[in-house]
């Protein structure tokens, strides 16, 4: 669930895409967090960093996926 970001009064171009940006992490932190919560029953800051990250998953090459 992602929320409108509300545009600030006097804020720069540049500050509203940093806002933008930061909300797209904060979003993202609490998707890992809900996955785990709901999955596991139990967070820890490591998980959740590490499922952010993207660290700990296995990829496979397309040219694997058909051998």
């Amino acid at each position: 669930m992602e929320l409108a970001v509300r545009p600030r009064s006097g804020a720069s171009v540049v500050a509203q895409e940093y806002t933008r940006m930061l909300d797209k992490i904060r979003v993202g932190i609490n998707q890992a967090y809900g996955k785990f919560a709901y999955r596991d029953n139990y967070v820890t800051a490591e998980k959740v960093r590490n499922a952010y990250l993207g660290l700990g998953m296995n990829h496979e090459t397309l040219l694997a996926v058909f051998r």
